[in-house]
């Protein structure tokens, strides 16, 4: 008896522990269950918050894309402008070019000497300083002034004329003229009509017009030519030269034949030279550096393209996650 009783015991208080265990068995399933629900509701939210970031991204790089491609349009314009406008200057570079050196084939064959230029080389004299090249004239007055000068236009130009004639006997063929720019011009006023030489910038050639003086017509130089001295003469504008007892005309029909008219040509040929090498650099330099924004325009357009296309791979991966 008193061992079934023990035994009645024992099945109580493990029916008790039992029952104990399925309360606790409960609870922890009901726990566990809320903390799935827990986590899966976070797992929720999170995707969400990640879904809207990625989507803010997206639109953020797109927008820069758009920008970025915008830029490179406006840069490459540019560039076909800035090219185009290049090629313009160095085409009138090229024609510029081409002129001025006919011109100095002319001016070169007018004073072609090569006996004259060796003497003078010889004595230290640069034989492409000549008066012509010195020679500033008054516009209107060039064929005035070549009528009067004549060969004193390829005078050469020298700082010693005392040297030269120490070895005056050595030139031997040709004809020599040379000019000292250090002696001022004598200037005998004509009180009556200008003197040429107020026309011209250069010493010598002032000297050689100081008694020639400007008329205004023919006309004129015919009533004054009862009144020159012996030494005196008048010119028109037009290059008729009239002294005492004598008479002298230029014509010349074209631009290309007056050799001051072709050296001022070329002077002016020259500075507009220096001015589009000026401008050519600026626009190669400009234009090279444009060229450099654009390239690193593309790479960076490249990069943001990148990183666009992975970031719609990204979102769409979490799009399909959050709406599984």
């Amino acid at each position: 008896r008193q061992e079934a009783y023990a035994e009645t015991s024992k099945i109580k208080y493990l029916d008790k522990t039992l029952s104990l265990n399925k309360e606790r068995e409960k609870k922890l399933s009901f726990e566990l269950s809320e903390l799935r629900n827990k986590e899966s509701l976070l797992d929720v939210s999170m995707l969400k918050k990640m879904l809207d970031e990625s989507e803010r991204d997206n639109l953020s790089l797109q927008e820069q894309l758009k920008n970025n491609k915008s830029d490179i349009t406006a840069l490459r314009d540019g560039i076909k402008k800035e090219s185009e406008l290049l090629h313009t200057l160095k085409a009138s570079r090229e024609t510029i070019l081409g002129k001025k050196s006919s011109l100095e084939i002319l001016q070169q064959k007018d004073s072609d000497n090569n006996i004259k230029d060796q003497w003078l080389n010889k004595n230290g004299i640069d034989s492409n300083a000549r008066l012509i090249n010195s020679l500033d004239v008054e516009p209107g007055w060039e064929v005035a002034v070549e009528t009067v000068l004549g060969d004193y236009l390829q005078a050469n130009e020298s700082k010693d004329i005392g040297k030269l004639l120490d070895d005056i006997e050595s030139f031997d063929q040709g004809e020599l003229i040379v000019f000292d720019t250090t002696i001022a011009a004598d200037h005998r006023a004509f009180n009556k009509k200008p003197s040429l030489s107020e026309f011209v910038n250069n010493e010598f050639a002032k000297s050689k017009l100081s008694n020639v003086y400007v008329v205004d017509s023919l006309e004129e130089g015919k009533g004054f030519r009862s009144q020159l001295g012996i030494e005196d003469s008048l010119i028109t504008k037009s290059g008729v030269w009239i002294g005492k007892n004598w008479l002298k005309v230029l014509r010349i029909s074209d631009a290309f034949d007056s050799m001051i008219s072709r050296e001022k040509q070329i002077k002016d040929l020259s500075l507009n030279l220096e001015k589009l090498d000026r401008d050519i650099l600026e626009k190669t330099n400009h234009l090279e550096n444009s060229q450099l924004s654009l390239s690193s325009l593309e790479s960076e357009a490249q990069k943001i393209s990148d990183q666009f296309a992975s970031g719609s791979s990204t979102y769409a991966e979490l799009k399909s996650q959050y709406t599984a």
